[in-house]
């Protein structure tokens, strides 16, 4: 028997099988990869169903009809078919713009072919190469790392090729990218330590502070309640005396460790933020930096 795969859409694929009678069954198949020249192949074929069994992911499909059913897998092949066209003339396009020079609109063409031809590795180098002129720029990098995560899950030939093709080029980048990144990055690493000395004894100091003030605040209002559910075990107004007095404390006691929670926060706040490179304009250009250089040491090391 004779068979070969259609894939109908992203995550489906039948199979076509000739018989030894000479009939085409069109079987529901798992996720395979497939040639995309199968679907000219089987539109002069004719097609004969059988619905599996049991499937209960199928079971839409499973209660169509034969006629039902055949039409909605040849339309499935219509629409795989006018993909297949629509990726390859996107991808013609691409190439066109990149002959003229077009980077821009090339990378977007690129970009249009893989979303409809898949991973194919000239489409996936396609849209690195255009996003980066050739791997030479630095800027724009978001949303290509999926691309590189593809390119380094293709075969050791397709790799291999890339290497030989652009591996200088991509190390001349991540030279260039270091020669800013590196002393960047000890300046950064400088004035997070000398601002890191401030920042901690101004923390550790607060700490102290609030839990000297809290656990005053604490103990006289234990103290309180103690005095006031002693009130009437004496004559004397002793205990109603006391209870007050401790009140009084522990209010004043606890204004002030409120007020030594604000100067607690301010301190932890700077030491959380002195260790982000975010809050500075240096480390902010250190973390753009940084992206790249992770960008193209992945392309590096593929």
């Amino acid at each position: 028997m004779e068979e070969k795969l259609i894939d109908l859409d992203k995550g489906k694929t039948i199979r076509l099988k000739k018989t030894a009678e000479g009939d085409t069954e069109i079987l529901e198949g798992e996720e395979l990869s497939v040639e995309t020249d199968a679907v000219e192949e089987a539109e002069d074929e004719e097609v004969v169903f059988e619905m599996p069994e049991g499937d209960e992911d199928n079971e839409e499909l499973a209660s169509l009809s034969k006629e039902e059913a055949q039409a909605y897998y040849k339309a499935q092949l219509q629409k795989a078919k006018e993909m297949e066209e629509k990726g390859r003339a996107y991808l013609a396009d691409a190439k066109e713009c990149e002959a003229e020079g077009d980077f821009r609109n090339a990378y977007l063409s690129f970009k249009e072919a893989h979303d409809l031809l898949g991973a194919e590795p000239e489409i996936v180098v396609g849209v690195l190469r255009n996003a980066t002129a050739s791997f030479t720029e630095v800027e724009n990098l978001q949303g290509l790392d999926a691309y590189v995560s593809e390119l380094s899950e293709m075969n050791d030939e397709v790799k291999e090729s890339f290497r030989t093709e652009y591996g200088e080029a991509v190390k001349e980048t991540l030279a260039k990218i270091n020669e800013e990144r590196d002393p960047l990055k000890e300046k950064v690493e400088q004035k997070r330590e000398a601002r890191g000395e401030k920042f901690g004894r101004a923390y550790r100091k607060a700490t102290r502070n609030l839990i000297i003030t809290g656990s005053v605040s604490i103990v006289f209002l234990i103290l309180t309640a103690v005095f006031f559910n002693l009130v009437y075990s004496r004559s004397d107004q002793l205990f109603l005396l006391l209870g007050i007095i401790s009140a009084a404390v522990f209010l004043v006691s606890l204004i002030v460790t409120l007020f030594f929670v604000k100067f607690f926060v301010n301190a932890r706040n700077r030491v959380v933020m002195n260790a982000d490179n975010a809050y500075s304009n240096d480390g902010r250009r250190l973390n753009v930096l940084t992206e790249q250089y992770e960008f193209y040491n992945s392309l590096a090391n593929l």
